[in-house]
């Protein structure tokens, strides 16, 4: 599941999988953009990286930790994304489907 940015039909906004959702997050929540992130944004964002991190473990990814680090260093390397890529395969469509649902949740609440 190589990070994907791909635009839409209309091309007023991105598609993106959930690889390349994570990179975002963590870009909010940790990265260059998480200056113009306010504060309850860049605690959400953290939270969402760290449940998607939670069904890459569950799905069995051992690299958790690491990817977490790199993550948190605000490492934007071609080495995070493909480790971003190999979280969510091991996550898998449920788990990150439940992530996302929470995620949406959490929103509301």
């Amino acid at each position: 599941m190589k990070p994907t940015f791909t635009p839409t039909t209309d091309g007023t906004a991105y598609d993106l999988n959930a690889s390349a959702v994570m990179l975002v997050l963590a870009d909010s929540a940790f990265g260059k953009s998480s200056h113009d992130t306010p504060p309850t944004g860049r605690a959400r964002a953290a939270k969402a990286v760290a449940d998607l991190l939670a069904a890459a473990r569950a799905g069995g990814y051992t690299q958790a930790d690491i990817l977490e680090t790199l993550l948190r260093r605000g490492d934007t390397s071609k080495r995070v994304a493909t480790m971003c890529a190999e979280a969510m395969a091991a996550a898998g469509n449920e788990r990150i489907g439940a992530a996302f649902a929470a995620m949406r949740e959490a929103l509301r609440g």
